[in-house]
């Protein structure tokens, strides 16, 4: 299992996304800072599994393209103050 850490400032925007008619809720993080490319991947269908003074937790999906079509993973996020 890999392990991504993002050490920017970030905001977290969420937006409703239309799959073969099926609308998905979609979490991302946005870097505060202009110049920043690191972006994880969209989180789909996020639900929050812990919250703490300094720091939160979210399982979703992540969705994967290949040259068959695509398919889902499951992802976990641990967010903290930096």
């Amino acid at each position: 299992m890999s392990r991504r850490v993002n050490t920017v400032r970030v905001a977290l925007v969420t937006h409703v996304e239309q799959h073969n008619g099926e609308p998905y809720r979609v979490l991302q993080l946005e870097p505060t800072h202009p110049m920043s490319t690191d972006r994880p991947p969209r989180l789909y269908e996020p639900v929050l599994l812990g919250f703490a003074p300094l720091a939160f937790w979210l399982r979703g999906f992540e969705r994967v393209e290949d040259q068959d079509g695509g398919y889902s993973v499951v992802q976990e996020w641990h967010v903290e103050d930096a």
